[in-house]
């Protein structure tokens, strides 16, 4: 009986299957045969209008109740939900309307290919559309101009077709019909894959064949409207596998349909036709100036993608589907990036970065509600108390403010709230500085307690971060000038981030800025060892902006002075590597940026206000590093290039010329010197410091004078190896400082030397007499060590003449 169907199931239809209704097949073949050869712009809006109509079908659905919407949730989640009514009408409507598309150019551009029949021509055949690949006659593998065997039959060819332009100009037809706004209000009307897969697969076909559509698409807002409509289906393969036509640059109908997403499959079918020169340039040609980044395909997917991570925490068929699909989607994507240039040159831009960027930031979004449940669990007697307390001091050590009561009450609304600081306390009286060294836990590494571990079964971050690396090693590795793009990935927060969620992002991402800069310099070309220090020089513009807790500031230090001490060590590869004039150049802005970052890390130590304690565990370890490294610190070459090409500028040391082969690494090796016009740097460029040596050891010093007070003895201890090496490296400079006149009553001035007359003197002769007795006694067990009184005599002289040393200092 014609006018009873059988339903099918919607995962079946949205992978290519014909939804099984006969009478409604048999329609859309006979008005395929008709409007093939007689097509007017009323038949094309009777069909566009219809398919509106049909979101409004309703027939055929179950009432709506708690109980219904549950068990047809349930239904949905293990895959076996039937088609409605409206949505078999819709289906084969879109479907119908593909295949005059391809059928309309297909008979425009093979029109004068047919050669005269004397036996006249038979009526040509019409086969059924599944939805899948395009079959024989297609338009992409007839005509279409990014198809592989017309790029190879192209390569002695520069024109188009010769029917390119009637082609375009009936495509412009449904252009006209098929608007952006039509698509958007197809695709929110769509309660179901299956027609929402048809309607994305035509939309996209639209983009990539007509010129016209392309471009009022992308002034509609391109991917933007579609981001409430599209990721509801972020499981469909068929709608993955459309999204991924578009940003790999794949002819849409070149591609199959799969009812499951395989990453061989996909990595071998996107081997074969991604990078399509004609669709690159059509790209290209139609992509608006300034376009917002949340208008791209990639914004769109990693809406997709990011949805998909929340799903992937149920452990459900949904969860199994959605870690699964990013699996696949994500190491699709890592391996054309490992063999696409195409691709290679886009994850360079916005449009990759900030969805990038974002999506990170919701991983870890997921990864905080699983610390506070599993809290929240314990605090009820939950089981697992175990992984409780590591979780949530795992999120501690990020940065998030942990909410616990002031008092001992029992009721349970007090651990809602956190008491307010009072002046009557003093200050750190148990108030911790957010993200301080003090709570950080140095067990894991930041991808570990943000993202999750590689072995968890989670599937979805890892992939992320992943892909993340490979962006960085490749801009670092592979050419010049990968400052910028690393600035811009630490500028790719969404502005709705909370201060944990950029925290998060920036801990991850300057881990692996750390694992690629330890790579490079032991494999790395010359141009790869000026992108590290220029990867430094990001590090030291946001730290110097504000943006970094204790542990972010910590890990800036170890890059730089890593990077440094691996170019002026004689032993070590990049030191082998570099030229003599080529290591001075980069010697000199490494030790410059790491005198910077040193500075505004020590800055950043002290409290910022009343109820600020500050922290010492960070003052400690940058002045350790700062007294291990200060021989490298000091460095600075009097001539960098050796009279070799160099251009004079405003400043101490001269630049390299713009024709010179010097002039890329010396460009790479600072943001300040290669970052785009929109962006500030907040750090000055060596080329612009007088004496930059001298600026450290007064900036520094400053700063030592309040550590030389400090209550803690470690930090005093440092602070007095930090002035001996000063003394040792910079005595004229130490003597112009601690050698001055201070002005006194009655206009006299008052010379007050602490260098000779004073303990800063006796300290050098005092440091050296007690590391001569230290080494001499370092064999004999018998003797007890003296740490406690190694600088006695200096801190009682201190403690004696604070008047006069503040006096110099300030």
């Amino acid at each position: 009986n014609g006018w009873f169907a059988k339903p099918m199931l919607v995962s079946r239809v949205a992978s290519g299957s014909d939804p099984g209704n006969d009478m409604l097949l048999s329609c859309k073949t006979l008005l395929r045969r008709v409007l093939t050869f007689m097509l007017t712009p009323g038949d094309l809006e009777a069909i566009a209008g219809a398919a509106i109509y049909t979101v409004s079908i309703t027939g055929g659905i179950l009432p709506d109740s708690d109980q219904v919407n549950a068990k047809m949730q349930q239904v949905r989640d293990a895959g076996q939900e039937k088609l409605a009514p409206g949505a078999v009408a819709r289906v084969y409507l879109l479907r119908l309307l593909e295949e005059l598309v391809v059928d309309g150019v297909n008979e425009i551009v093979t029109d004068d290919a047919k050669g005269p029949d004397p036996e006249g021509q038979t009526e040509p055949s019409v086969e059924p559309h599944s939805g899948g690949g395009a079959s024989s006659g297609s338009l992409s593998q007839k005509s279409r101009p990014g198809s592989r065997s017309s790029q190879q039959s192209a390569r002695g060819e520069s024109t188009q077709h010769p029917k390119h332009q009637e082609a375009q100009i009936f495509l412009s037809a449904f252009a006209g019909i098929l608007t952006p706004v039509w698509f958007a209000c197809i695709l929110e009307g769509c309660r179901e894959e299956a027609s929402a897969s048809a309607v994305l697969r035509l939309m996209i076909l639209m983009i990539q064949n007509s010129r016209k559509f392309a471009m009022s698409f992308e002034e509609a807002g391109g991917f933007a409207p579609l981001v409430l409509s599209i990721p509801k289906f972020s499981t469909c393969p068929s709608i993955i596998l459309s999204m991924l036509s578009h940003l790999l640059h794949a002819p849409i109908l070149h591609l199959p349909c799969f009812a499951t997403l395989d990453t061989k499959q996909l990595c071998d079918v996107f081997d074969a036709e991604s990078d399509a020169a004609e669709l690159i340039m059509e790209a290209q040609r139609s992509r608006r100036a300034h376009s917002d980044p949340s208008c791209g395909i990639f914004a769109l997917l990693a809406e997709c993608l990011g949805r998909n991570i929340q799903l992937a925490s149920f452990d459900n068929e949904m969860g199994r589907k959605a870690r699964k699909t990013n699996e696949a989607v994500l190491q699709l994507l890592s391996h054309r990036h490992a063999f696409s240039p195409p691709f290679q040159q886009f994850c360079r831009t916005p449009d990759f970065l900030e969805p990038l960027a974002q999506a990170l930031c919701l991983v870890h979004d997921e990864r905080l509600q699983k610390m506070q449940s599993v809290a929240f669990s314990e605090r009820n007697g939950g089981e697992d108390s175990g992984e409780a307390n590591n979780l949530r001091d795992s999120g501690r050590s990020g940065g998030e403010y942990s909410v616990t009561s002031g008092t001992n009450s029992k009721d349970s609304t007090d651990e809602d709230f956190v008491e307010w600081p009072s002046d009557d306390g003093k200050r750190g009286s148990g108030f911790v500085r957010r993200g301080s060294l003090k709570v950080a836990l140095h067990s894991e590494t930041p991808t570990e307690r943000f993202v999750g571990k590689a072995d968890e079964d989670e599937g979805s971050g890892i992939g992320m971060v992943q892909l993340l690396h490979l962006v960085l090693s490749h801009a670092v590795l592979q050419g010049p000038l990968a400052a910028p793009l690393v600035s811009a990935l630490f500028r790719s927060f969404p502005i709705h981030a909370s201060p944990d969620q950029v925290e998060a992002f920036h801990l991850v991402l300057i881990e692996h800025c750390r694992s690629v800069v330890e790579d490079t310099l032991q494999r790395g070309e010359p141009i790869a060892i000026a992108n590290c220090i220029g990867m430094s020089s990001v590090l030291l513009d946001r730290l110097m902006a504000g943006f970094f807790t204790s542990e972010p500031v910590l890990e800036a230090v170890n890059i730089v002075m890593l990077t440094l001490n691996s170019l002026t060590s004689s032993g070590t590869y990049a030191s082998r590597t570099l030229t003599n004039v080529d290591q001075n150049l980069l010697v000199a802005d490494t030790a410059h940026i790491a005198r910077l970052t040193c500075l505004t890390a020590i800055q950043r130590s002290r409290p910022m206000g009343a109820y600020d304690e500050g922290d010492d565990d960070l003052k400690l370890a940058v002045l350790s590093k700062i007294g291990e490294f200060m021989r490298q610190l000091l460095l600075v070459p009097s001539n960098l290039l050796g009279g070799q090409g160099t251009m004079r500028k405003q400043g101490g040391y001269p630049t390299p010329a713009p024709n010179s082969r010097f002039f890329p690494l010396w460009q790479s090796a600072s943001l300040s010197r290669c970052c785009p016009p929109s962006v500030v740097c907040t750090y000055p460029d060596l080329t612009i410091v007088e004496e930059p040596d001298r600026a450290f050891v007064v900036s520094l010093m400053a700063d030592i004078h309040s550590m030389l007070l400090d209550d803690r003895r470690d930090i005093r201890e440092q602070a007095v190896v930090v002035v001996v090496s000063l003394l040792q490296r910079r005595r004229g400079i130490m003597s112009e400082l601690l050698i001055t006149d201070i002005p006194r009553g009655d206009h006299r001035m008052e010379t007050v030397d602490l260098m000779n007359r004073g303990g800063f003197g006796a300290l050098l002769v005092a440091h050296e007499a007690t590391t001569i007795a230290e080494n001499a006694n370092s064999g004999n067990q018998s003797v007890p060590p003296k740490a406690n009184l190694k600088y006695v005599s200096f801190f009682e002289w201190l403690e004696r003449n604070q008047e006069q040393v503040a006096a110099v200092f300030h």
